[in-house]
């Protein structure tokens, strides 16, 4: 993404400096590299909520399975899923469950 992101950065400069023949076909690869750019953001958004959904799921069966616990193993249980949730709290930005 970031590579990307400079190239936009670098057809922007070009765009600027360029005659009016050469700005039509920059201008045309710049959106190019914006909808490529647009396609790896919103794959990766896809990924991260999968991957928040699975997390979320095994906290849930976790606390399922802790709740039938007692002592010690239920302390255990519960300090492997407050870890769970810190790191998915982590990886959204603070916007986790």
């Amino acid at each position: 993404m970031a590579a990307l992101r400079a190239d936009i950065a670098r057809l922007k400069d070009e765009i600027a400096h360029s005659g009016a023949d050469q700005k039509a076909k920059l201008e045309a690869e710049k959106a190019s590299l914006h909808d490529r750019l647009h396609d790896e953001l919103a794959r990766a958004k896809q990924s991260s909520d999968a991957q928040k959904g699975r997390a979320e799921a095994r906290v849930h069966a976790m606390e399922e399975k802790a709740s039938a616990r007692r002592g010690a193993a239920k302390a255990s249980a519960e300090t492997d899923i407050a870890k769970i949730k810190a790191r998915v709290k982590k990886r959204s930005g603070g916007r986790g469950s």
